[in-house]
């Protein structure tokens, strides 16, 4: 039995209220759910519980200190008690009506996971273009050593010529805020574009595109940020296809 009940039958009245400088309601349980919101709507529409948080606060917040901050949890029933295919439930929805990111996962420390799928069928799906900016791995193994591993067995099979090599070499000129980095690159497509990436330590990287010439090379400037000392991962790749890309060079901030 509940300790405090309101009900009321008008669909745009509150049952119970509450309102304060502080928490408007406040629940606690020692052995079960501290605030609880149920509805009986069957159509969609309603929900159990509504977090409003006007223009910055959250909607909902969910705090654990060794448990689950939020769970969302569905199982769809049809009208006739069976489950329909083109009506699967949802487990979390994030709705983004304004460009930004409809759902975020941060994990700070080492060795977290940022979003962790898990399904049955499958773990993730994507419908749309997706990028990615660190390197992706297949159980254990690089795609991009899969694919090396791919063209080399191509080319053992078909027996063809190798393909063209494509070198960089960087210079560097300056020091901290003033520095410029060259990159100048050599063998790949002739007046192709091609992305050259600098990368730190810490995984921050700056991408920036050069043409190469109708001899398949370019020369590109870049003024970098630079702490002497740091330690920078130079690579440069075809646009069109970034398996294509030369021997990466590991340089310093001068």
């Amino acid at each position: 039995m509940a300790s405090l009940r309101g009900e009321s039958e008008n669909p745009d009245v509150a049952g119970v209220y509450g309102e304060g400088d502080g928490a408007g309601v406040w629940g606690k349980s020692k052995t079960w759910w501290g605030v609880k919101g149920e509805t009986e709507k069957k159509e969609h529409g309603g929900g159990g519980v509504l977090g409003i948080g006007g223009k910055v606060g959250p909607g909902v917040l969910g705090n654990s200190e060794s448990g689950i901050g939020v769970v969302g949890e569905s199982t769809w029933i049809g009208v006739k008690g069976e489950t329909k295919d083109n009506q699967k439930g949802i487990g979390v929805l994030g709705v983004h009506n304004a460009g930004g990111s409809a759902v975020i996962g941060v994990s700070e420390k080492q060795g977290g996971i940022g979003i962790h799928g898990k399904g049955a069928h499958r773990a993730g799906f994507f419908e749309g273009n997706v990028e990615i900016t660190g390197n992706l791995m297949v159980q254990g193994i690089s795609v991009q050593s899969l694919l090396q591993r791919i063209q080399q067995l191509e080319q053992k099979v078909g027996g063809g010529p190798p393909p063209s090599q494509r070198t960089i070499s960087v210079t560097k000129e300056g020091t901290g805020l003033n520095t410029v980095f060259t990159v100048t690159g050599a063998g790949f497509t002739p007046n192709g574009l091609v992305v050259v990436r600098i990368t730190a330590p810490n995984l921050e990287q700056i991408s920036f595109a050069e043409s190469a010439g109708a001899d398949g090379k370019f020369v590109a400037k870049r003024s970098v940020p630079c702490l002497t000392g740091l330690q920078l991962t130079v690579t440069a790749f075809e646009d069109a296809d970034s398996t294509k890309q030369a021997t990466p060079v590991h340089t310093t901030c001068p």
